[in-house]
């Protein structure tokens, strides 16, 4: 799927995309945050990759972001942030995360 379609997907807040994302880059998302963090760690930063991005639609319009950056503008300064953290458990299965207010989207 075309990022201009993810995209549209958001905007209509459809929850595929959050699926559309994941597979174009979900793996590229994960290599950034694998190299500083753990694979628990990694894939809770993903999930937040992709609910960052599904809670930036409406009212904020994207700016412009290379095809090639895919969710790595919003990847990185998640990673940077867990590193800094003290490590965490899984946060939950795709409902409220531990009451916290935050979905955690996962495959599968």
């Amino acid at each position: 799927m075309e990022d201009t379609e993810i995209v549209a997907l958001y905007w209509a807040r459809d929850q595929r995309a959050i699926t559309e994302s994941e597979e174009k880059y979900g793996t590229y998302c994960a290599s950034i945050a694998r190299n500083i963090l753990g694979p628990e760690d990694t894939e809770e930063c993903v999930s937040d990759t992709w609910f960052r991005a599904w809670n930036a639609m409406p009212p904020q319009r994207p700016s412009f972001s290379p095809p090639s950056s895919g969710g790595s503008p919003v990847t990185w300064p998640l990673t940077v942030t867990a590193a800094k953290a003290p490590p965490s458990g899984k946060k939950g299965d795709g409902s409220d995360a531990g009451g916290t207010g935050r979905l955690c989207f996962r495959k599968g």
